[in-house]
């Protein structure tokens, strides 16, 4: 018996081949092709504008709403403290130059930027 477990001790131990990686299979892709369109940033004026809307992706020409600002304030009391009491104060809200534009989308009803002068 001693002479059995000398002759297993002595032998080695028994080699397992690691098994060979399946084939690979070739994949083929297809190119694809994507469409990039750059556009000129719109410059928002005191008129309306043409431009794309950014919510709701349309082409259109802004509507144009004009707002009251603190400059408009600004410029009505100072009228008013210089001694304009009878209605010339008021003119900084009938004046352009005084005012805000409110560009909007008139598909979506998004605001697309302010002016202000």
């Amino acid at each position: 018996m001693d002479s059995h477990k000398t002759n297993m001790m002595s032998q080695p131990p028994a080699y397992i081949a690691p098994m060979a990686p399946p084939p690979q299979q070739l994949q083929h892709f297809q190119p694809t092709t994507q469409q990039i369109i750059l556009e000129q940033p719109t410059v928002l004026g005191p008129d309306p504008v043409g431009i794309t809307c950014p919510n709701c992706r349309s082409r259109v020409v802004t509507l144009v709403d004009d707002m009251t600002t603190m400059k408009t304030h600004s410029f009505a009391v100072l009228l008013a403290v210089l001694g304009c009491f009878c209605g010339c104060c008021c003119i900084p809200y009938c004046t352009k130059s005084c005012l805000a534009q409110k560009h909007t989308c008139p598909v979506c009803r998004s605001m697309i930027g302010i002016y202000n002068n």
